[in-house]
């Protein structure tokens, strides 16, 4: 990961590798640093933090990958992983756009980028990418096998299925979503919004065998583990499944249970509440050609 930063910085300073590292290494042996073969010494991290007009900490800690600096950027993944409602403008603009260690910063600049994204700020979300994400981006956005610690990595995968969201390119969504799915725990408030994804992409794709089965399963662990306050983002989902169905009627009661408290923190037959029925789409199949 030093390698990637020093590149970012010397494009920011407009010099090559060979002009940072003038008069206190060759470029073979400061290539090897690079490569990890060697340590970068702290008197040449002071250096080349000079030449650069960073601090010295900042080239010493890029790497750093130890269990303070992991549990960091997953607080920061998972903070800005939720609902757009439930963060700030003013908790976005707290946290920091630089850090000494790269993992942090990235992941910090990925979920900024998502959130930008979700309330329309153009001028930031353009802003973010031309000084800073699309450099890494081209590093580390482009394959997907790219090697990174796993707060990191699970923050590009929530921004790439956000970016192919945007664009409506659901097939790829659906294959970030499902790498994304890898990594986090069944039953999360991350988990459910995986769920959530998934329905959207599969009814885009017409998919609905596979929207029906995500949506019935997830609605029996969110009743398993009372987490009724992710039953509106459902609701919403299955209502958007009845009306790719064709079953108008039902994706407006569906709809209207988003608003109702028994459609929000009701089981089953409460209140005279009940679940959407499941339809039998093979039959309604005639009815859409």
């Amino acid at each position: 990961m030093l390698k990637e930063r020093i590149d970012f910085l010397c494009k920011k300073k407009g010099i090559s590798r060979k002009e940072l590292v003038e008069g206190f290494v060759t470029t073979t042996h400061f290539a090897n640093i690079l490569a990890d073969r060697y340590p970068l010494a702290e008197d040449l991290a002071g250096h080349l933090a000079q030449r650069l007009q960073v601090t010295p900490s900042y080239l010493i800690h890029t790497a750093n990958s130890d269990k303070d600096t992991l549990e960091t950027a997953e607080r920061i993944f998972e903070e800005l992983s939720q609902s757009v409602s439930h963060v700030t403008e003013e908790r976005i603009h707290d946290l920091p756009d630089r850090h000494d260690c790269l993992t942090v910063e990235l992941t910090t600049a990925l979920m900024k980028a998502v959130y930008y994204q979700q309330v329309n700020d153009a001028v930031s979300h353009d802003y973010l990418h031309q000084n800073y994400l699309n450099f890494y981006l081209e590093k580390y956005g482009r394959p997907d096998d790219a090697e990174l610690p796993l707060p990191a990595k699970k923050a590009m995968l929530f921004y790439k299925i956000q970016f192919y969201r945007s664009k409506n390119r659901y097939r790829e969504a659906l294959s970030q979503v499902n790498r994304l799915s890898e990594y986090v725990q069944d039953g999360t408030d991350l988990w459910l919004t995986t769920q959530n994804f998934k329905m959207e992409a599969c009814i885009f794709l017409k998919q609905y065998d596979q929207a029906k089965q995500v949506f019935e399963g997830t609605m029996r662990r969110v009743y398993e583990d009372r987490l009724f306050h992710r039953l509106s983002d459902l609701y919403i989902a299955y209502s958007g499944y009845c009306y790719s169905m064709g079953l108008y009627q039902e994706a407006l009661v569906t709809l209207s249970m988003v608003r109702s408290p028994f459609g929000l923190c009701g089981k089953p037959g409460e209140h005279g509440v009940n679940h959407p029925k499941q339809p039998d789409h093979h039959a309604d199949d005639a009815g859409r050609s």
